[in-house]
């Protein structure tokens, strides 16, 4: 899907580590907001086909519920390193502790997975349920592009964050954080963790080395 290897995303984008962004390689214009969305966006709906043909299988009896759980879980882990990557800026900028945190991360998202295939087995699912709830899941990679985006920038010394609410349907919690304005980093929760909307966060982080809010 992406082509994440050396310094680059794909043949259009070079990653800028000073400034943590993308830049186009024909006129070195940075990536906008809305633009680095977009890629998290289409790698998520990608993985959403792949993890319900994956369902259908299990729905259509043709796999057992444990080889669901493994293959479900085996697509997780590529679109967690895939966000992670997108977020570090390739695979070049990833530590060794990059890894460890992402799994950790995905440690986490195998324990619900673990519960989710005992809901399944028991019964307590409707077919809409259970897709809709799959779906939860390729969204909560997010989460790992936004711990790397975070570490990137603290590697960078840039010491302050901001939370910017999604264009719709935010919750409680993301309108607190978000009205809470520049903090140091830390302060604030990444999106999609300590807040009602969970998984389904669609809030974003901007980074600042001043407090003002200047880079």
């Amino acid at each position: 899907m992406f082509k994440l290897d050396r310094n680059t995303l794909v043949a259009d984008f070079v990653w800028d580590a000073a400034a943590q962004r993308y830049k186009w390689v024909d006129n070195g214009r940075y990536l906008s907001r809305e633009a680095m969305l977009s890629l998290t966006g289409k790698a998520i709906e990608g993985s959403k086909r792949e993890l319900r043909a994956i369902a259908n299988q299990l729905i259509e009896n043709e796999i057992s519920l444990k080889d669901w759980q493994k293959a479900t879980a085996q697509q997780l882990k590529i679109l967690h390193l895939q966000q992670a990557l997108l977020g570090r800026g390739g695979v070049d900028a990833m530590k060794s502790a990059d890894y460890l945190a992402i799994g950790r991360n995905l440690k986490s998202e195998y324990e619900y997975l673990r519960n989710f295939a005992k809901d399944i087995n028991d019964g307590n699912l409707t077919q809409s349920q259970f897709l809709a709830r799959l779906d939860m899941y390729a969204e909560k990679s997010r989460s790992s592009g936004l711990m790397m985006a975070e570490a990137g920038h603290k590697e960078q010394g840039y010491q302050y964050m901001q939370r910017f609410l999604a264009p719709a349907n935010n919750c409680q919690s993301c309108i607190e954080y978000a009205f809470k304005g520049i903090q140091p980093i830390g302060f604030l929760p990444l999106p999609t963790f300590d807040c009602f909307c969970r998984a389904n966060c669609r809030c974003s982080v901007m980074y600042f080395r001043k407090p003002d809010g200047s880079d």
